[in-house]
């Protein structure tokens, strides 16, 4: 009993330090949003390694693997165009973000897992 309380404490504040770092203008979606963007011009970038996108990728998405210098060409020159980002499960799009952001893109959105995604996979 004592280590189930001493767990569930940990679990909440995990979770309360995950949402205060979590940049505020960042909005996370779910699968159906994102093809609905995707289908009205967003850009959707996967992040992970050359191999896992080749592995298997979200069609029409661009490859970018996290630690890629930004602004990379393959991005759209506006700015404040939607821009979708996701990867294996979720952190390293996080991540990704967190630089277009400081680059001043301001309309990013966090689809976060491929598994999101609702559809097939090239």
């Amino acid at each position: 009993m004592k280590y189930g309380f001493v767990l569930l404490a940990l679990i909440i504040i995990g979770y309360i330090v995950y949402k205060a770092m979590r940049p505020k203008n960042i909005k996370s979606i779910d699968g159906d949003t994102a093809k609905a963007l995707y289908n009205s011009g967003a850009t959707i970038v996967d992040v992970r390694t050359q191999s896992e996108y080749k592995s298997g990728h979200i069609p029409g998405s661009i490859n970018i693997p996290v630690g890629s210098p930004i602004p990379d060409p393959k991005l759209p020159g506006k700015k404040d165009a939607p821009i979708i980002v996701y990867c294996r499960s979720g952190s390293r799009a996080l991540a990704f973000e967190k630089a277009l952001l400081k680059e001043g893109y301001s309309n990013v959105y966090h689809l976060g897992s491929i598994g999101k995604w609702k559809g097939d996979l090239k």
